[in-house]
């Protein structure tokens, strides 16, 4: 399969992750990240991508706070602080542990309590499980936060279909945004920072329309 077929196809497979998550089929869209984060074929940035999808997927602080630690951990691997989509893929990765941090801890502090450690495992949850009135109020504020967090990706995702995914003419066969050490890097776009990108540099068989997941 030609570098930009590969390309097309991963896209369309992260585009397939979003859609589920946005229809609030969360277990299945993880799953959907887990398979672009484990083949070796999948261009790295889109493999942050999955990995910042991943921690939205779930309630559980923990395990969206290591999504987003292996997103940073990947982008460390590549190796090149000169690359402009590693640095914004790295900014907008930062951002959402932010987020995730700054949710944490108003949880806490809404219901009066100590932030508790990563061994007490019974406060895992972003949302607390108790059943008073604290408790509902603060889901449905979380809520509203996955929520957001969503909104950036779909900026993201806006930002990926502006790209060129497939080759322009003098580009002999490969896209015109990759580097073979780094398996096509596709950049997720930090929200509303990032100009729009030409449309007439893709394919008409591969242009995604406004707004399609």
């Amino acid at each position: 399969m030609s570098s930009k077929n590969l390309l097309r196809f991963y896209y369309n497979e992260y585009q397939k992750a979003l859609a589920l998550y946005k229809e609030n089929h969360r277990e299945e869209a993880d799953e959907a990240c887990c398979e672009l984060i484990n083949d070796f074929r999948c261009p790295r940035l889109l493999q942050v991508q999955a990995y910042q999808l991943r921690s939205i997927c779930t309630v559980d602080y923990w395990m969206s706070k290591a999504q987003l630690t292996r997103a940073l951990e990947l982008i460390a691997s590549l190796d090149d602080d000169s690359d402009e989509h590693l640095g914004k893929a790295k900014a907008h990765t930062e951002y959402m542990m932010s987020h995730l941090e700054s949710r944490w801890l108003a949880k806490w502090q809404k219901l009066g309590l100590p932030v508790p450690k990563e061994q007490d495992m019974a406060d895992t949850v972003v949302e607390a499980e108790s059943g008073d009135d604290e408790s509902e109020d603060d889901g449905s504020e979380s809520d509203s936060m996955g929520e957001d967090d969503s909104d950036l990706l779909e900026e993201q995702r806006k930002g990926l279909e502006g790209m060129s995914i497939a080759p322009k003419e003098h580009d002999q066969g490969s896209a015109s945004t990759s580097a073979p050490e780094k398996d096509i890097p596709l950049p997720p776009t930090p929200p509303r920072t990032s100009p729009p990108f030409p449309s007439s540099s893709m394919d008409d068989d591969v242009e995604m329309e406004e707004g399609d997941l």
